[in-house]
Formats: structure tokens, C-alpha cells, sequence
């Protein structure tokens, strides 16, 4: 029920046609698990990779792209992103990212890389995907624990062990950070620059813009069962109003 709602809000405003991200606006794409079509489930954030690479095919025919690190170079281009550094990023996403040349950037959780198992990249892994010249790596924390909860030891902890781990396997600079679930406060973003963190991304729905904080970086969070149709809707800024509904939760502490 409350797909349908949210489709048909969303479908309602693209009729309107009215302009809500500027045409030389980036705009930032958040991506998580790209599972096999054998494996389609109802979980949120599970997309199918036939799913996945329609997605790709329509943005690749219709937009330039451009790296994370290089998002505020606007210019109307698309930057592809993925949160918690599932495996399948490597066994399903990167040949289809690698076949039209699409650079992407992945924010993995360090304590996730140690699990070696069938879910999360592991060491080997990322070593391999951080070869690819069109793929970056940023830091989703050490934990995945919402850093606005953490005191302050545990929250340096987090950010200083994560950057440095990451670090040492792919033998490169990490300047980049995703906040787990999305959260952050002021005190969070003091220390992610104290910790020497370049960029921060949230989960803020909108458009990359001359006037963006680029440690509060907004992306456009794309769903499993997302069409290319609701992608376009998305990208034009038809689903901004999903921040009224987080905000809300937030403040009701959900």
C-alpha cells in the first residue's frame, strides 16, 4: 500500500512538469545489493541485476556521468554510488558498470570486510575492484553503527580505524565517507572533517548544486523495484518530498 501511494504522489508531480532540479545540477544515485534474478526477494534495497543494468542502459543513453570524488564539476551528469560494499557489487555490477565504461564509487564498512563470507567483499575483493580505474572506495564506517549515537572516543574510534583499515588494503587515500543510515548531527560532521575526511554523502534526496556542503552530499536513493520510469522521476526531483517523511520519522525518533 504505501508503494502504491508514494508511486502515485510521485507520478502526480511529474505531471505537473514543473522544474525542480536545475538542468546543471549532478545528480548522486544510491545503490546497495545487486542480487541474481534468481534470488529476487522483497527486501527493499535487493535489486535485481536485469533490473540493475535496464537502469544503467537508460542513464548511459541519456546522461554523462562523473566521478564521486569529481560531483561538484556540474554539468547535469549522473555519479553512481553504492552503501555497505555487498559482494554482488563485484560479481554482478562492475562487468555491467565496466561494459559501458560508467565510473562508480563504493562506501564499504570495514568491520564487514573481516566476515570473509558470501555477503560483504572482502580483503581480496577490494583489492581487486580498486584496480578498475573507474571505481573508488570511501568509508560507511567501522561498524555501521549510527554515528550520532557514538560518544565522542567511540566516534573518532569509528572513523579513524575504518579510513585506516580501508586504507591499507587498497594502498590509497580515503577521502570519503557515507553516515551509516544516514545519520549525522553537527557533532558528527565536526569530527568527520577533524578526521580528515574530504566529503561526506547523506541520504537526503536532491540534486548536487553550486550551492551543496559537500560534507552533507544529497543522493537519490534507488529502490529494488524501481522502473526506469520512477528512476526519471527521481532524477527530475518528483520524490524530494521523501524528505518530509524522514524528517518526521527523525523527529519521532523511528
Amino acid at each position: 500500500m504505501k508503494d502504491i501511494l508514494y508511486n502515485n504522489f510521485s507520478k502526480f508531480l511529474s505531471k505537473t512538469k514543473i522544474q525542480i532540479h536545475k538542468k546543471n545540477s549532478n545528480l548522486i544515485l544510491l545503490f546497495h545489493s545487486i542480487c541474481d534474478d534468481s534470488q529476487k526477494n522483497n527486501d527493499l534495497y535487493d535489486m535485481c541485476v536485469s533490473d540493475f543494468e535496464k537502469i544503467i542502459i537508460y542513464l548511459h543513453k541519456n546522461f554523462e556521468f562523473e566521478t564521486f570524488l569529481n560531483c561538484c564539476n556540474l554539468g547535469g551528469k549522473i555519479i553512481i554510488t553504492f552503501d555497505d560494499g555487498f559482494k554482488n557489487i563485484l560479481t554482478n555490477a562492475n562487468h555491467i558498470l565496466q561494459k559501458y565504461n560508467i565510473p562508480y564509487h563504493i562506501f564499504v564498512v570495514s568491520d564487514f570486510i573481516n566476515l570473509n563470507n558470501e555477503t560483504y567483499l572482502n580483503e581480496v575483493d577490494l583489492k581487486k575492484l580498486s584496480t578498475f580505474d573507474n571505481v573508488s572506495i570511501g568509508s560507511h564506517g567501522k561498524t555501521h553503527n549510527k554515528l550520532i549515537k557514538l560518544d565522542q572516543i567511540d566516534l573518532d574510534n569509528d572513523l579513524i580505524k575504518s579510513k585506516n583499515f580501508i586504507e591499507q588494503i587498497i594502498g590509497k587515500e580515503v577521502k570519503t565517507i557515507s553516515f551509516p543510515h544516514g545519520a549525522y548531527n553537527k557533532r558528527v560532521l565536526r569530527s568527520v572533517i577533524s578526521n580528515k575526511y574530504d566529503m561526506s554523502a547523506s541520504s537526503i534526496f536532491g540534486c548536487v548544486n553550486s550551492n551543496i556542503n559537500k560534507h552533507i552530499l544529497p543522493r537519490l536513493d534507488i529502490w529494488a523495484n524501481d522502473s526506469t520510469q520512477i528512476v526519471k522521476e527521481k532524477i527530475m526531483g518528483y520524490w524530494n518530498w521523501i524528505n518530509i517523511i524522514n524528517a518526521i520519522k527523525k523527529i519521532n525518533g523511528i
